[in-house]
């Protein structure tokens, strides 16, 4: 189901219901309004919420299992705990939202917008967060091993002892994230943005509190629940403390692993220099394919490396990367994905690139007079 048509789709309004333990399996609610609702472990199983309305609704505890939430706006909504296992949130808003245990393995949420969002101890293996931004997103201890997070936002996120065994972290932006006792074992980095990263050990008494605190946000979980429930708890905590103690390994990143970003040389990383306009263009090539092949209507992902590439306060970081994206806007063979957005996105692209372009010319012309300090790059 398109945009357009769901926009047409009259709102089906359960706003601020009490609805726990609802069965609402395969259920077809696209559209449909249910913020502020109470929906503790309901069954949402095949239901079909594209576009819904969820902010601030409590799904702790809910069954969501291959529910279709394409574009759902749940904010700031409570899923501690919930079953998003094989779930599609492809561009949805889960910014400030609470997925504190949640099971999202298989999941997937290209171009999802998770800023701030808590995701501690959640299950993500194999989900696909492509394009997906999750910036100041908390990601303690939680299992994104064979997760796909090409091109992923996570800038000052936090993946303290968190499972990267085997992710693709391919273009993903890590400057500012905080690494430490994360297991990055076989991930792949290739064109990745580092630089400022946390990477060293906790002291023995922070990692002891940090696993204290870890063991208490997990334990009212129903599966810790229980003699076996309560000994596995222990067994996770046990392995969390140890990897928080431990110094980030990278010697068993993917061979060969080439990045961008100002850290120390530490190998296989061989990470290149912002300012290296070779270094930068491997990123804006792994940018650009994302971006080419997004297909999807509205273009999530299009909009999620515009907001750190084009469009952001913080502008001068990568604007040269306007001008490639406004270079293919018109050319359907090779990038069907820009070529498909709506003019209004299109405009802004080529707006950031004039923009560029002219701060360009103008830096050119203050390196040819010595006397004049040259001007800033742009912010918008």
């Amino acid at each position: 189901t398109d945009a357009q048509t769901l926009d047409k789709t009259p709102r089906f309004n359960l706003q601020g219901r009490h609805l726990e333990y609802a069965d609402f399996s395969g259920s077809s609610l696209p559209n449909a309004d249910l913020s502020r609702a109470y929906l503790k472990a309901a069954n949402l199983s095949i239901a079909k919420l594209d576009r819904a309305k969820l902010s601030r609704s409590d799904l702790s505890g809910a069954d969501l299992f291959g529910a279709t939430l394409t574009g759902a706006d749940l904010g700031r909504a409570t899923l501690t705990g919930a079953y998003l296992r094989d779930a599609t949130l492809t561009g949805a808003d889960l910014g400030f939202a609470t997925l504190t245990g949640a099971n999202l393995r298989d999941a997937t949420l290209t171009g999802a917008h998770l800023f701030f969002a808590t995701l501690t101890g959640a299950d993500l293996r194999a989900a696909t967060l492509t394009g997906a931004y999750l910036r100041d997103a908390t990601l303690t201890g939680a299992d994104l091993g064979f997760a796909t997070l090409t091109g992923a936002d996570l800038r000052d996120a936090t993946l303290t002892g968190a499972d990267l065994r085997f992710a693709k972290l391919t273009g993903a932006d890590l400057r500012d994230a905080t690494l430490t006792g994360a297991d990055l074992g076989g991930a792949t980095l290739t064109g990745a943005i580092l630089g400022h990263n946390a990477i060293s050990p906790l002291s023995p008494d922070q990692a002891k509190d940090q696993a204290a605190e870890f063991s208490q946000t997990l334990q009212g979980l129903p599966r810790y629940q229980g003699q076996q429930g309560v000994a596995n708890l222990e067994t996770r905590s046990r392995r969390h403390l140890t990897a928080i103690r431990q110094p980030v390994d990278f010697s068993n990143l993917k061979a060969s692993t080439a990045c961008l970003g100002d850290v120390p040389k530490i190998k296989p990383l061989n990470c290149g220099s912002r300012d290296d306009p070779k270094a930068r263009q491997e990123t804006y090539k792994i940018w650009l394919d994302l971006a080419c092949h997004d297909d999807a209507k509205p273009a999530y992902i299009v909009k999620s490396l515009g907001k750190r590439a084009l469009f952001g306060s913080e502008f001068s970081d990568f604007p040269d990367f306007a001008i490639l994206l406004a270079d293919n806007l018109d050319n359907p063979k090779t990038c069907a994905g820009l070529a498909g957005l709506d003019q209004a996105l299109k405009d802004e692209i080529l707006a950031a690139a004039a923009e560029f372009k002219t701060w360009q010319t103008e830096n050119l012309k203050a390196q040819s007079q010595p006397a004049q300090a040259k001007t800033q790059a742009p912010r918008r």
